[in-house]
């Protein structure tokens, strides 16, 4: 009884042996690039001042995904706060 027992907690493992497409790989390089910069939360900013924006200091993130053998670069402009972490460097081309 208890060795049926011991074979029925078994582990069941799932194998997948698809092969990504392209276009998933391209999608899953964008989505990495999004939680990268953490733009997946909602952040609440206070009111800006009238010519704030005009004025801030700006940072860029910038990220090249190939797609077909075709360049995109995805760049995130964000205004930079007192409290703001500094912004990582441009990353290299993806796949």
């Amino acid at each position: 009884m208890a060795t049926q027992y011991a074979e029925d907690q078994e582990v069941f493992e799932i194998v997948d042996f698809t092969t990504a497409s392209e276009w998933e790989r391209f999608i899953a390089a964008v989505e990495e690039a999004v939680h990268e910069w953490r733009l997946t939360g909602e952040k609440l900013m206070s009111t800006l001042s009238k010519g704030q924006l005009a004025t801030a200091t700006w940072s860029e993130k910038s990220v090249t995904i190939k797609f077909a053998d075709f360049p995109f670069k995805m760049t995130h402009h964000c205004m930079v706060t007192e409290n703001a972490e500094s912004p990582p460097e441009e990353t290299e081309p993806r796949a």
